[in-house]
């Protein structure tokens, strides 16, 4: 996914992925979603020496996958899908953590009711699991 950062803004967005390399890389090692061409510019992208898969004690939160999934909402029901079967390691470790969220950039608001429809067939966590939600 790719996100236009004003390069004076690069120090906050650093901070924000701290713990990651950011590195510049040149658009043939890019490919584009379906057939839209990529964009003119510079092309950065943070990335990890390390990769933990997640575990019982440090498992992915509902609460950073809401964010993810009503990012790719903004961008239609067809990227939604497109991003659940690309991506891997849904059988990975999950917490439902809507009602004590540990992703520092939660949004609260998000109706989860959708959500959870698009997430039970590909996680390992039940509907039950799933429909705890955000406290008002």
């Amino acid at each position: 996914m790719l996100v236009e950062v004003p390069f004076d803004q690069f120090p906050l967005f650093d901070e924000r992925e701290r713990g990651y390399h950011r590195a510049m890389i040149q658009t043939d090692q890019l490919s584009a979603y379906q057939t839209t061409p990529l964009p003119e510019g510079t092309y950065w992208i943070y990335y990890t020496d390390d990769i933990i898969e997640p575990t019982q004690g440090c498992p992915i939160t509902l609460s950073y996958l809401d964010v993810i999934l009503s990012g790719c909402l903004e961008y239609g029901d067809a990227f939604t899908q497109d991003f659940l079967t690309l991506t891997k390691g849904w059988t990975s470790p999950l917490l439902n953590d809507r009602k004590a969220p540990r992703y520092p950039r939660v949004q609260p608001d998000i109706e989860t009711e959708r959500l959870n429809t698009l997430l039970a067939p590909v996680t390992t966590l039940s509907i039950k699991e799933l429909s705890v939600t955000y406290e008002s």
